[in-house]
């Protein structure tokens, strides 16, 4: 009886953790699908955005992340993908003087204020779509010194808010169709 009472509870201990492996992986997949989900709108946006001739001689599109890369795995999904005859790298950056090399920084919410610090040291860089991840944040409708784009939930899916004022002193331009997808910021000041 004892022995059939130890073989039950390793049973039902093995059945608990494979239950709680099972949860954790599900967890990990819906982060991992998220991440896989915003690289393929910023691929997406990039596709509808074009750079200033500084950029365009520029071998590769190099999306940087703002000291840290925030998507991960998700991201290798666009990275060697081509967009305007050009092939999609990544890295990360550690601070705006290395921005020169950037066709796209992302910033991600927890990064957000050090990047503000930054930027109002150095300025706008001419050509650089800077994107902020506020998907994470109830943040939305604002304004943010030095991001023209930002992804935001919009209930369970992720949508898009431009400033277009930034796009344009950056010299960027961007498809009315990607705009007609976008919530504008900034309509009356342009």
């Amino acid at each position: 009886m004892i022995f059939r009472w130890k073989l039950f509870s390793w049973f039902n201990l093995l059945t608990i953790l494979f239950c709680l492996a099972l949860a954790t992986s599900t967890w990990a997949d819906h982060g991992e699908k998220l991440h896989r989900v915003k690289a393929a709108f910023i691929f997406n946006i990039a596709k509808f955005v074009i750079w200033p001739d500084s950029h365009s001689n520029q071998e590769h599109l190099n999306i940087c992340f703002y000291r840290t890369d925030f998507i991960g795995k998700g991201f290798d999904s666009i990275v060697g993908r081509d967009v305007h005859g050009k092939v999609v790298k990544s890295s990360t950056i550690q601070d705006l003087t290395h921005a020169k090399s950037c066709s796209i920084l992302l910033i991600s919410n927890d990064e957000l204020s050090q990047y503000q610090l930054d930027y109002a040291a150095s300025g706008p860089e001419v050509g650089l779509l800077t994107v902020a991840d506020l998907t994470t944040d109830v943040k939305q409708g604002l304004l943010l010194p030095g991001v023209l784009l930002s992804l935001v939930r919009r209930g369970s899916s992720i949508g898009f808010e431009v400033s277009l004022k930034q796009v344009h002193e950056r010299k960027l331009q961007m498809s009315s169709q990607l705009l007609k997808l976008a919530n504008i910021l900034d309509k009356e000041d342009i």
